[in-house]
Parts: C-alpha cells; sequence; structure tokens
C-alpha cells in the first residue's frame, strides 16, 4: 500500500475520476477518460549492465536506442505530475543505478510527496549508494534475485554475480538500521523458470538470512516458443503460458476488452518519448503519429496532460474496449 503522508484530497479525487471513467468506458466500449495518470513509469536508464536473454534491452532486440535521462527533464516531469500523481518507478527497460544522479532524482520526487520506488539486479550498490538511497527517502526498493545460487541465478542473469545482490540486501538493512529507518520496503523478486523452480522451497531461509521484508514470485515473459521450452517452469502456479498442439504458447488467461493500466498509467521513457504501457518496449505500439508528440516533452515544453487526452491514445484506448485481441502486445500481457 502507498504511504498515506503523499495523499491529498486532489489525488484521491483523480483516482476516483480515473476509475469512474475507466468503468463507464468498458460499459459503452467507448473511451471515456477524466483525470490524469495516477501511476507513472519514468525510465530514468535506458541502459543495462547484465544480458537477460527474454529482456529486450539485455539482448539487444530493442530498436530504440538507450542513455540516460536528463535530471532537468526528470525535475520537469515531476513538477507537472505530483499535483495527481500517487506514485512513479524509476524504472521500464533499463538499471536504475546507471544513472549517477538517481538518488538526487528519488529525493527530488520524494520532497514533492509523491511515492518512490524502483527495480534493481543490484551489481554495483556498494554501502555508501544504499546509506544515500535511504537517506533520499525511497520507499520501495525491489531486488532481482531469480536464484539462490551463482549456478541458477546466472542462467538468466546473464553477466551478474550472486555475492552483489547478497551483499546489496546487507548493505540496504545496514543503511537502515544505522538510520532508524523501516525505509525503503525491500522486496526480492524471483522470477520462476524450469531451471530455478526447485528453490522456491528454500525462500524463506533467504528470506531471514538477507533481510528482505517480502518475497513476490513472478511469472516469466517469453517471446518464443523455443524460449519457452528451456526457461518454462513445470509448476502450474506460476505457468503464465500453455503450450499448443503445434508447438507455440499462449497466455493461459483469456484475453477481454478491457485494461486498467490505460485509465491510469503512463510510461515515460529515457528521452521522452510515450509508450502506453509497460509491455510497449519500443514506445512504438501507437505509430508515428504518437511520437511526433514527444516534443512536447521537452525540458522547457511538458504537457502530460495533453499527451494524456491525444487523440492517438485515447483511439488506442477504444481499440482495446472493442478487439483487444488484435493488439500484438495484448497478447503476451498478463492483466
Amino acid at each position: 500500500m502507498k504511504n498515506i503522508t503523499y495523499l491529498s484530497i486532489g489525488k484521491i479525487y483523480n483516482l476516483f475520476l480515473l476509475k469512474i471513467s475507466q468503468h463507464l468506458s468498458q460499459i459503452f466500449k467507448r473511451t471515456i477518460v477524466w483525470g490524469y495518470p495516477a501511476f507513472i513509469s519514468i525510465e530514468v536508464s535506458g541502459i543495462c549492465n547484465l544480458h537477460c536473454p527474454e529482456c529486450p534491452t539485455g539482448n539487444k532486440s530493442r530498436e530504440r536506442g538507450g542513455g540516460l535521462m536528463e535530471l532537468n527533464l526528470f525535475k520537469k516531469i515531476i513538477d507537472e505530475c505530483k499535483i495527481y500523481c500517487i506514485a512513479i518507478q524509476l524504472n521500464f527497460q533499463g538499471e536504475p543505478y546507471l544513472h549517477p544522479q538517481i538518488n538526487e532524482m528519488i529525493a527530488y520526487a520524494h520532497c514533492n510527496k509523491v511515492h518512490t520506488s524502483l527495480s534493481t539486479n543490484a551489481q554495483n550498490i556498494s554501502a555508501e549508494i544504499a546509506l544515500k538511497t535511504v537517506l533520499s527517502g525511497l520507499d520501495t526498493i525491489i531486488i532481482s534475485l531469480d536464484g539462490f545460487t551463482q549456478k541458477s541465478y546466472e542462467k538468466y542473469r546473464i553477466g551478474g554475480k550472486i555475492e552483489n545482490v547478497f551483499s546489496a540486501f546487507n548493505h540496504f538493512k545496514i543503511a537502515r538500521v544505522n538510520l532508524n529507518t523501516h525505509n525503503p520496503k525491500i522486496r526480492l523478486q524471483f522470477l520462476v523458470f524450469k531451471h530455478n523452480e526447485h528453490e522456491i522451497a528454500i525462500s524463506p531461509n533467504i528470506l531471514k538470512t538477507h533481510g528482505a521484508d517480502k518475497i513476490v514470485f513472478k511469472t516469466a515473459q517469453i517471446y518464443s516458443p523455443t524460449d519457452a521450452s528451456q526457461l518454462l517452469t513445470q509448476n502450474p502456479q506460476f505457468a503464465r503460458y500453455i503450450k499448443c498442439s503445434d508447438g507455440s504458447i499462449q497466455l493461459k488467461k483469456s484475453i477481454s476488452n478491457r485494461c486498467s493500466r490505460l485509465w491510469s498509467s503512463l510510461v515515460i521513457t529515457w528521452n521522452g518519448q510515450i509508450a502506453v504501457c509497460c509491455f510497449d518496449k519500443d514506445a512504438d505500439i501507437i505509430g508515428p503519429e504518437f511520437k511526433d508528440i514527444n516534443h512536447w516533452l521537452q525540458p522547457n515544453n511538458l504537457n502530460i496532460k495533453s499527451i494524456w487526452q491525444h487523440k492517438s491514445l485515447m483511439n488506442f484506448r477504444e481499440k482495446v474496449l472493442t478487439k483487444r485481441k488484435s493488439i500484438s502486445i495484448c497478447n503476451n500481457c498478463g492483466e
């Protein structure tokens, strides 16, 4: 749950408007959008130091370039959205701790009463960086640990060292004790694969040993049948897909004509492009017309409100309401 100290009457009212307009849109199959994005993912870093095989950044299949968001652009986004935005996540398709000003960004959002979280592979978190993060006011840190031995961990987190992750847990635990705080909440995230599913049973011991507050097991996103045969877990509880008779894979869940994300959240890439959601890896699902408005996201001319109500995004929402199965990214979404 988000810290209630970040809430205001205006933010609660905005969230109410979003929920009501989403329900009305589903009833009438026509796009109605009141309010502005309550949750925003800001890609402060569009680069990564690992080579995870199912990640478009790690496997180099992503077509848009990578880089680091300018601090002025980040501040401009916060300055506009702080009135209505409840929470931001400081990552999308990259490793946030590769940004040298990451803790300054967190602190700026925190001072403007926006809940902050980020997800990291924790490969370059020293005791000093962990201390600065705790001082910055970060609310939640999600640390990826997809295996409890180096052998299982590196099968997916290619190029990573598990001792770096364990050290990061320890650095945050010590920093929180020294500063007498419970934040950031430390969440251990475990993607379940065929090669690591046997380690789920020992997770309580790992949680206790390394001081995480919570462990979350997630289903893995897979892009091809070949990858599925190598990676998909045999545990039905953590399988997102089923194998078809022709060898292909498909989601276990049926795809309905609805999506809460399009009525509540927005994704902004490191260079100010807009992605409709976290599955829009190349920020191109809508097409050139939507990309043309990204000049609004330059530091001197930011207008998220206009983007939120832009006709291209409104039309995309309507397509989701009527024929979501025809949208490529929706066919790999677990919502």
